[in-house]
């Protein structure tokens, strides 16, 4: 799976923090820190319950990473992650559920396996959603936080925080920002610096989307039946 691209440069300087004093932070979220448990309460009640469009990533060592894609809504589900380990490793899932019917496609170092099963909406979109939320967890953990600005009005508030510094030994060219709305619901994150020559880079997006598209792959996997509970290999194919 190609990286979505998820670059957005915080670009707020300080003449603009003196908006920040006059307004209502939402529950969890204050200038100068952000609780995690609740911001977490807040963003993953969000993921799970409205309709959405999120993409995340994670670039921790050279050759290592995790793609996330997820879309959601009253009907259907569609969770995607890509994982390599850096070395030889690499670990496809892309997970469609409607009507009560599991569909999956995935892929270990080269093999693809199709299948489909009894599955839940309700459940995929927990197991989605803390899986996402791992990624903005750990922007928040490392970065130190400040509000620099605030966008839009009552109704469709934005905070924007800019990350300060990070709790990470010998850690350069620290970046990163994060944007949350008026209920706390985290929808922009984005973290990176530098340790030891190696650039590590954190990030996130949420939007409200409506459309869950089945996914061109779709057929081979209604082709094993969620009864039959069965699965075939075949090589690597784009999706």
């Amino acid at each position: 799976m190609i990286a979505p691209a998820l670059d957005s440069p915080e670009t707020a300087t300080d003449h603009e923090a003196p908006r920040l004093v006059d307004i209502d932070y939402p529950d969890g979220f204050s200038r100068t820190a952000v609780d995690v448990s609740r911001a977490r309460k807040h963003s993953v009640s969000h993921l799970r319950r409205m309709a959405v469009s999120g993409v995340a990533l994670e670039r921790f060592r050279p050759g290592a990473y995790a793609d996330y894609q997820y879309e959601a809504n009253r009907t259907r589900v569609r969770f995607r992650l890509d994982v390599h380990n850096g070395y030889a490793d690499v670990t496809e899932s892309d997970v469609y559920v409607e009507s009560a019917v599991r569909y999956s496609r995935n892929g270990r170092n080269g093999q693809i396996a199709f299948e489909a099963t009894d599955g839940s909406i309700g459940e995929t979109r927990v197991q989605a959603a803390d899986s996402m939320w791992a990624v903005v967890s750990r922007i928040m953990t490392v970065g130190e936080l400040r509000a620099v600005r605030v966008t839009g009005d009552a109704e469709d508030r934005r905070i924007h925080y800019r990350v300060t510094d990070v709790v990470v030994r010998n850690a350069t060219d620290v970046r990163g920002h994060l944007i949350v709305d008026g209920d706390g619901v985290v929808r922009d994150a984005q973290l990176r610096y530098t340790q030891g020559g190696e650039p590590k880079r954190f990030q996130y997006t949420v939007t409200s989307g409506q459309s869950v598209s089945p996914p061109a792959w779709l057929p081979a996997s209604q082709a094993e039946g969620p009864a039959a509970n069965r699965s075939t290999s075949s090589p690597v194919e784009e999706s």
